[in-house]
C-alpha cells in the first residue's frame, strides 16, 4: 500500500466474515486520494494519463468528505460520498438491502447510507438526518439504507450536494477498476501513480482482504483455544455434579441402611425376653 489507506478504516467490534463481505460490496480495486490543493486541471491531467494505463477498464471521480451524521438519539462519524457520474456508479459500488439482496439505484432525490448507521441513529426509510460538514449543518431525506459492515456512509448525488451545501463538489478521489489484481500489477501501478505529485496516497482493496485474512487467521488460533477452554470447562462442571451426585445417593443409601438396621435390632432386643420369659402354665407349684 502506498500512502494512507481510504480514510484509515477501522475494524473492531463487529462479524468478521460480515467485514469481509462489506469489502466485496466495493467493486473497484483501487483508490487514488488527490491532494488538497491539486487544481482541477492537474487532476484531469493525471485522470487522462491513468486512463491510457494498460489494463485500467474504468474510472470514476468522487468526492470523499468525513461528517457527522445527527439524529435525536445520537450522532456519529461518516464518510460522505458524491460520484461524479453515476452511470457507472454501480461497476464500483452494490448498493443493496441485505436482507431481501435486492439492488438499488443510485439515490436521486435525497440519501443512502448504510444500514448501521441508520440503526444507530435509530432512523428509518422517510425520516430526515442532519449532516453537519464544517460549520455547516444540512438536513436531508433518507430514501434507502443499504448492507455495510465497515465504519459509516452516506451517498448523495452531486446535485443534492450543491442544494444542500451551495456550492459544486470538489471531486478528490479516483476510483480505478482493473482485472489484474497480482502484486507485481498492482505495485507497478502504485509506483506510477506516486510518481505524480498531485496524487497523496494510493490504496488496494486486495490489501484490505489480505488485511482480513491474516486477522482471521489469527483469530482462528484464539477461536480455537475458547472451544477448548469451554469444553474442559464443562467436562470439569458436569465431572463434579456427577460425583456430588453420586457421593450424596451413597450417604442416602447408608443412611437408610443405618434405619433399616436399627429397626432390626430394636425389633430383636423387644422379641428377647418374651421368649426367655416361660409361660405361666409350665411353672412349678411351690406351694405343695
Amino acid at each position: 500500500m502506498y500512502g494512507t489507506d481510504r480514510g484509515g478504516i477501522w475494524l473492531a467490534g463487529f462479524d468478521y466474515c460480515d467485514c469481509k463481505e462489506s469489502v466485496n460490496l466495493f467493486t473497484y480495486q483501487a483508490s487514488a486520494v488527490f491532494n488538497g490543493d491539486t487544481t482541477e486541471e492537474k487532476k484531469a491531467q493525471v485522470q487522462s494519463e491513468m486512463e491510457t494505463y494498460p489494463g485500467i477498464q474504468q474510472i470514476l471521480e468522487m468526492y470523499c468528505q468525513s461528517v457527522e451524521l445527527q439524529s435525536p438519539k445520537r450522532s456519529v462519524d461518516a464518510v460522505m460520498e458524491v460520484p461524479k457520474d453515476l452511470t457507472c456508479f454501480g461497476d464500483f459500488f452494490d448498493l443493496r438491502d441485505r436482507i431481501s439482496g435486492k439492488h438499488y439505484d443510485f439515490p436521486a432525490q435525497g440519501a443512502a447510507i448504510s444500514e448501521k448507521t441508520a440503526d444507530i441513529l435509530g432512523l428509518k426509510v422517510g425520516d430526515t438526518v442532519q449532516m453537519k460538514k464544517g460549520d455547516q449543518i444540512v438536513k436531508v431525506e433518507i430514501t434507502e439504507i443499504v448492507e455495510n459492515y465497515v465504519r459509516h456512509f452516506i451517498y448523495i448525488t452531486t446535485d443534492t450536494y450543491q442544494t444542500l451545501f451551495g456550492e459544486a463538489a470538489e471531486y478528490n478521489q479516483l476510483l480505478l477498476r482493473y482485472e489484474d489484481t497480482s502484486d507485481s500489477y498492482e505495485d507497478g501501478l502504485g509506483q506510477t501513480i506516486m510518481e505524480h505529485p498531485e496524487i497523496a496516497a494510493i490504496s488496494f482493496t486486495s490489501d484490505l482482504i489480505s488485511e482480513i485474512d491474516n486477522m482471521l487467521r489469527s483469530l482462528n488460533i484464539v477461536i480455537v483455544v475458547l472451544i477448548v477452554s469451554a469444553g474442559l470447562l464443562a467436562f470439569v462442571v458436569l465431572y463434579n455434579l456427577n460425583n456430588i451426585n453420586i457421593t450424596e445417593r451413597q450417604r442416602e443409601l447408608a443412611t437408610a441402611r443405618g434405619k433399616a438396621g436399627g429397626g432390626q435390632r430394636q425389633a430383636g432386643k423387644t422379641e428377647a425376653p418374651e421368649k426367655a420369659r416361660p409361660h405361666q402354665a409350665d411353672r412349678p407349684d411351690r406351694r405343695t
